[in-house]
């Protein structure tokens, strides 16, 4: 082989490797940009979280027995079978009410299944990080999951949550994201009628 075609052959490898390592390049910018979207997304998510007003009293809903706590202005206070009287699923009535607090808290666990299913669907899409999403709301998962706070007032409250998500909110993402918090995923409960008698006694 001449010297020039020696030469020829060194530019065009140089070529190859240039053009290799500028594809590199953008990749790496790429996936750091992805990377950054996702945790954007995600911040996005829990600000969301933690200043929705009906978000927060979802989660005191599940951290507490019993409680009072300012909302919108106005106090509204709860204890367990305030929180079970809620969950009850109008359905397996031939007439049901739901009196304050139970209407708030109704409102309250709506809002967190619709917000479940939201974070469920951006991890599904990619567009969140799995680990760190679950990592955060992993604690809340795991309150709503057990309803453990709850349990004392009536063992089958988790039961109770689990008729609850199956009726009012999409309980195939809600399973999804349970087991990606490393929890059983939801049995189907047989619907019953009438379910169970009310517990919280008015003022």
């Amino acid at each position: 082989m001449c010297t020039a075609d020696k030469a020829d052959l060194v530019i065009k490898v140089l070529g190859v490797l240039g053009g290799a390592v500028l594809f590199l390049w953008a990749l790496w910018q790429w996936r750091e940009s992805q990377r950054w979207k996702r945790a954007e997304r995600l911040d996005g998510l829990i600000t969301l979280f933690e200043s929705s007003p009906l978000l927060r009293l979802a989660t005191h809903a599940l951290d507490w027995n019993e409680r009072a706590v300012a909302f919108e202005g106005t106090q509204v206070k709860w204890n367990s079978a305030c929180v079970l009287d809620a969950l009850r699923v109008h359905k397996e009535y031939d007439d049901v009410t739901y009196p304050e607090p139970q209407a708030l808290l109704r409102d309250a666990f709506d809002a967190l299944l619709g917000f479940l299913a939201r974070l469920e669907t951006a991890i599904q899409g990619g567009l969140v990080d799995q680990r760190v999403a679950v990592g955060y709301f992993q604690y809340w998962l795991k309150r709503m999951h057990s309803m453990e706070e709850h349990a004392d007032r009536d063992p089958a409250a988790a039961e109770r949550m689990g008729r609850y998500e199956r009726e009012y909110g999409d309980a195939s993402l809600l399973n999804r994201l349970y087991v990606r918090g490393g929890l059983a995923p939801r049995p189907e409960f047989v619907a019953r009628k009438p379910g169970p008698p009310p517990l919280c006694k008015p003022d």
